[in-house]
């Protein structure tokens, strides 16, 4: 999952810098019409020939298709871990997940998280500017902490196969600790912190692409794993957009980008303890609950 999304930071390392340039030489609209061309004439034509559409056309099945239905013996011999070897034990319904805190519990930690993180990233550049920095030195700083989150997300990805993803969630928020306080600590004669910041915000805020589609994985297998996510994913979205509003209006009232970062150290901190109160040992789905693949 890591090395999938590592493209993320790239395209954020190449084309942030290149889009600032293009808005200093030729202005906002040429800038939009040039990410609008790049858009039909490289990401359409690259989704329509390359992507997949179902399992079948890379040699899969679907979840819930790939081996023979386990019997009821075989689970009661098995136990009810959800952690269990063996993927494709459970198939967790929609309906059945709803029911369960744990499924909110990760809602709320994907809204915050995501709050936290695009509260920061939408308004690095103006509070790199509004330090006396330039618009193009923002923008570097903007594309070299998606590098690093490049490298954030292949690091924690196999970090978090091998010690946990708790563990591993930690230690990246804890880079991204340091990234926002070097950001709030940010002077023109203590330039050197931009490289601070980008190198541990980046390496910080890039597990959060992988961690949250691998924990949603380790609770909520299953054929309706897809519509699942999305709904986890929604709640992603509505914090990511309220931390980018919230910060930006904070700063209109106070004229500074000091509380908005606060804030954002306060919720790194919380997102954390929320992360691993989901852990799958904490939550079992009672036998009753769940079935077996291929059963009805």
């Amino acid at each position: 999952m890591g090395i999938a999304m590592a493209g993320i930071g790239v395209g954020m390392f190449a084309v942030v810098p290149a889009t600032q340039a293009l808005i200093s030489h030729f202005g906002w609209r040429a800038a939009y019409c040039v990410l609008a061309a790049i858009v039909l004439i490289i990401v359409i034509p690259i989704n329509a020939v390359v992507q997949r559409k179902n399992p079948e056309e890379i040699g899969e099945l679907p979840d819930g298709e790939i081996k023979p239905a386990l019997s009821s013996e075989d689970l009661i011999q098995r136990g009810p871990n959800l952690l269990d070897p063996d993927p494709l034990l459970t198939a967790i319904t929609l309906r059945d997940t709803a029911r369960r805190g744990h499924f909110w519990l990760l809602s709320i930690t994907f809204f915050f998280t995501a709050m936290a993180i695009q509260g920061t990233l939408i308004h690095q550049v103006a509070h790199v500017v509004d330090k006396g920095f330039s618009a193009e030195i923002g923008s570097f700083f903007f594309g070299l902490s998606g590098i690093m989150g490049s490298v954030g997300k292949i690091l924690f990805g196999h970090l978090s196969d091998k010690m946990g993803r708790e563990k591993a969630f930690a230690v990246s928020i804890g880079c991204a600790f340091l990234g926002v306080l070097s950001l709030m600590a940010l002077q023109q004669k203590y330039g050197w912190l931009l490289y601070e910041y980008a190198i541990f915000f980046g390496l910080g805020y890039g597990f959060v692409a992988p961690i949250y589609p691998a924990r949603a994985a380790d609770l909520f297998h299953g054929p309706e794993f897809g519509r699942i996510y999305g709904l986890l994913a929604m709640a992603g979205g509505l914090g990511g957009a309220l931390g980018a509003w919230l910060s930006g209006m904070i700063f209109d009232v106070t004229g500074s980008y000091h509380f908005p970062f606060v804030i954002t150290l306060v919720t790194l901190i919380v997102i954390v303890i929320l992360l691993w109160f989901t852990s799958p040992a904490t939550h079992r789905i009672p036998l009753s609950r769940r079935y077996p693949v291929g059963l009805k």
